[in-house]
Parts: structure tokens; C-alpha cells; sequence
């Protein structure tokens, strides 16, 4: 009698676990233990923006961009390297700055657009002539 009431307990331990583990597990959500770790999708997509509007600007502008924005160079430095006058480095560097913010705002307000209103599909931003 003892081992057939043993088997039982073991089958019925066996098929709650089964259920358990194919339906899930619920917990209140006072009990739910807290989320430890943060998702840094919006920084790489951020990155991603940021470097899709880097390509687009100009050859002129983005080396002066990065050679002074990434690199850290000084002016003079920069000027001497592409052999040019360092008002020239500072005239492209504000123009590659202004030129990223447009872009940069452009792509969050066609992901804003596109958060508010899926259906219309993307917005289209014009380039300027070269």
C-alpha cells in the first residue's frame, strides 16, 4: 500500500510540474522580482542615426567633423593636415554641425511622425543639391 501511494504522489509531482512548466508560471506583480537590466536600444539606435547623417554630409565637411568632433584635434592641426586656412576648417565645421542637427531633428520627427500615426508610412526628406 505504501509504495502504490508513493507512485501516485511521484506521477501527480511529475504531471503538476509538466503543467507548470508548459503553461507558465504567474506571479503577482508585487512579487515579481525587479528588472536589473536596462536595454540600451535607444543609444545604438541613436549611433545608428548618427552615423547614417555623418555619411550623408559632404566629403569636406564630415572629415572636418570627425577629425575635430571624434578625434579631438585642434583647429590648426586640422587646417595643417588638409592644407587649408583654419577659417576654412571652422566655416565647414559649422557648416557639417548645422547640417547633422537637420538631419539628426529630421529623423526624430519621422520617427515621431511614424509613432503617432503607422499608417501613413515614412516621410520623405528632401536632400539638398550638391
Amino acid at each position: 500500500m505504501r509504495a502504490w501511494l508513493f507512485t501516485i504522489l511521484h506521477n501527480q509531482h511529475c504531471n503538476d510540474l509538466r503543467r507548470t512548466m508548459r503553461g507558465g508560471l504567474s506571479v503577482d506583480l508585487d512579487q515579481a522580482p525587479p528588472v536589473s537590466v536596462r536595454s540600451n536600444a535607444i543609444a545604438a539606435l541613436e549611433l545608428r542615426d548618427l552615423e547614417r547623417a555623418i555619411n550623408r554630409l559632404p566629403e569636406d565637411q564630415r572629415t572636418v567633423v570627425l577629425l575635430i568632433g571624434l578625434e579631438g584635434m585642434r583647429y590648426d592641426r586640422v587646417a595643417a593636415i588638409l592644407n587649408v586656412p583654419i577659417g576654412t576648417v571652422r566655416s565647414r565645421l559649422a557648416r557639417g554641425r548645422a547640417e547633422l542637427r537637420r538631419l539628426m531633428s529630421a529623423g526624430q520627427a519621422v520617427q515621431a511622425q511614424q509613432a503617432f500615426a503607422p499608417g501613413l508610412g515614412p516621410v520623405t526628406v528632401r536632400q539638398r543639391a550638391a
